[in-house]
């Protein structure tokens, strides 16, 4: 692969994977004001699909990981895997397409949808175009720049905005924080499994993952603060009626005479998210390269583009129907996510004993 990043690039990666969701993710329609709390419990099971995802990499460095399931599965159960993880990544990115394509409708009341997912879907090809090392050095560029931004939004939030005895009682019913826990562990914390496709780039996997963990668990703390805050303003009841809820908080926001802030934080909001969607188009791009064995994945970018604009439009046409699919959501895309890496790792333990074994026979 001539395309090489190291680990904080694929650190960053991890980050706004999981920051990226900031708008889509709303635990607060299932959680309620214990949000937060269902975040918190959630964070577990990323983390360990995290680990299972950088052992299974360092096992067979350099290897790409649809080459390790056909290695270690067997070569009919492997394709068969490598197919259903794809699929799962081409519905995430339908996801991510659709849903920002409604935050782009809610300001831009008189654009056509159509359009609206044309311009989502070329501004991320252009990306996948220039190639994983233009997009690593992107998201490293932009870290700062969405950090700052971040701990300002927050701030103001706390200064002008937020009523902390909104979150009160804590933990009145346990029902609604499982709930919430099965839908935050499915969306965003499973979706560090996307690693899967970027992890054979690092050069420096071995030594630097450490930094990966870092940076995945500070995209998790600003998640819980978010949850905290988007119910610190805007309430439980609004939390639970608004399509996005972060969003609400900042339409709250005032500072002194100046009104209509929120759309200097819907900027921060859209490319952060933006950003996501580029990443799992990219992702997927790379698993169709290696899935049909192909020199590059530039010829493949626009028909990936256009099935993803023709599956956000025809499977999610109204939020209603877009609701009744995300309830179903959590059951089929979390145990790919689980179980897909932690087949390659038990798989990869075996394969690689046998290796030992048939190495020490001669």
């Amino acid at each position: 692969m001539s395309a090489k990043i190291n680990s904080r690039q694929a650190g960053f990666i991890a980050f706004f994977i999981l920051l990226g969701s900031a708008v889509t993710y709303m635990p607060e329609s299932v959680a309620g004001r214990d949000a937060w709390i269902s975040t918190l419990l959630a964070i577990p099971v990323g983390v360990g699909i995290l680990a299972l995802v950088i052992r299974v990499q360092n096992m067979f460095p350099g290897r790409h990981v649809l080459e390790i399931s056909e290695m270690v599965l067997g070569r009919a159960l492997g394709k068969l895997a490598n197919i259903l993880y794809l699929g799962l990544l081409f519905i995430l990115a339908a996801l991510y397409l659709y849903d920002l394509m409604i935050l782009l409708h809610s300001v831009l009341l008189y654009a056509n949808k159509y359009y609206l997912y044309g311009v989502l879907v070329l501004a991320s090809a252009y990306g996948v175009y220039m190639g994983v090392n233009a997009v690593a050095r992107l998201v490293e560029l932009l870290m700062g720049l969405i950090m700052l931004f971040l701990l300002l939004a927050f701030f103001i939030l706390i200064a002008c905005c937020a009523d902390f005895s909104r979150l009160t009682p804590v933990m009145a019913d346990l029902r609604p924080i499982l709930a919430g826990f099965l839908y935050t562990a499915n969306w965003p914390f499973a979706q560090a499994s996307l690693l899967l496709m970027y992890l054979p780039l690092v050069v420096d996997l071995a030594t630097g993952a450490k930094v990966i963990y870092r940076w995945y668990l500070i995209a998790a703390l600003i998640l819980i603060i978010r949850s905290v805050l988007t119910v610190a303003v805007v309430g439980k009841e609004l939390a639970l009626l608004s399509r996005y809820p972060l969003f609400e908080a900042f339409r709250l926001m005032r500072m002194g005479d100046f009104e209509r802030i929120e759309l200097f934080f819907f900027v921060l909001i859209f490319v952060c998210s933006l950003l996501a969607l580029l990443l799992f188009y990219q992702g997927l791009a790379l698993g169709m390269q290696k899935l049909f064995r192909l020199q590059e994945y530039r010829a493949i970018i626009l028909p990936l583009g256009l099935l993803l604009i023709s599956l956000s439009t025809y499977m999610f046409q109204s939020d209603l129907e877009m609701m009744f699919i995300e309830t179903l959501l959590p059951f089929i895309m979390l145990p790919i996510h689980l179980l897909f890496p932690l087949l390659l790792f038990i798989g990869g333990k075996i394969y690689l004993k046998r290796q030992d074994k048939s190495l020490s026979a001669r």
